[in-house]
């Protein structure tokens, strides 16, 4: 019988190959958006849009900010030194009535291909959202369109959705948050479109001195 203890050494080897591995893998993600963790200060290219009842997201905002203010456990973005605060002041009539969306970024989603949509969010309002992917109302909002809900947690979560191989290539692209069935606010960071599956993200906070939060990475669907 081999014992334990020559056993032991080549395990902690292996799990340090592995690890090595993810951070490999997450190196070699192409993100096709701009600004994903918006350290270059602005919100661009993301605007908040909605229902035309509502006149296009009941006054929700968009602001970028460097530290979590209000939050119950205080927090820093995940990932680089800034991220974006949206404040949602009433709920919608639908969820789609407050939409954090950006358009035609990236241009093209290439027929055939699998697309990966993620970002890390937070907020202590236990907020129900949707991350929507595919083509916009120029391809009257197909093919491959991809919805799924979430509720958010008080800690930072990634959450994504791939979408299946594109059918053809649609003329327009949409990427989008529906953020309307809540009021309450949150924070997100690091977007990312890239194509195939999902990696799980290995931000600069990922390991945290002791004293500090660990970072969390998950899917996690609402019911």
């Amino acid at each position: 019988m081999i014992k334990m203890r020559k056993i032991l050494p080549f395990l902690i080897m292996i799990g340090f190959l592995g690890f090595g591995l993810s951070y490999a893998q997450q190196d070699e993600i192409e993100n096709l958006l701009d600004n994903g963790g918006f350290e270059n200060g602005t919100t661009n290219p993301w605007k908040v849009g909605g229902g035309i009842r509502d006149n296009g997201g009941i006054g929700a905002t968009l602001e970028v900010v460097d530290t979590l203010k209000g939050t119950k456990v205080p927090k820093e973005p995940i990932e680089g030194n800034l991220c974006l605060h949206v404040d949602v002041p009433k709920a919608g009539a639908s969820i789609s009535d407050v939409q954090i969306m950006v358009a035609n970024h990236p241009p093209v989603y290439e027929k055939g291909e699998i697309y990966t949509f993620s970002a890390f969010i937070t907020s202590d309002d236990n907020m129900q959202f949707q991350l929507n992917i595919g083509a916009g109302s120029e391809d009257s909002f197909k093919p491959n369109f991809k919805s799924e809900t979430f509720i958010m947690t008080e800690e930072w979560i990634e959450y994504y959705l791939t979408t299946s191989p594109f059918s053809k290539q649609p003329v327009s692209t949409r990427a989008k948050f529906f953020v309307g069935s809540n009021k309450g606010e949150f924070w997100i960071d690091d977007i990312k479109i890239y194509k195939g599956e999902y990696i799980p993200s290995v931000p600069k906070q990922a390991i945290q001195p002791i004293g500090k939060l660990a970072t969390t990475w998950a899917r996690i669907k609402a019911d």
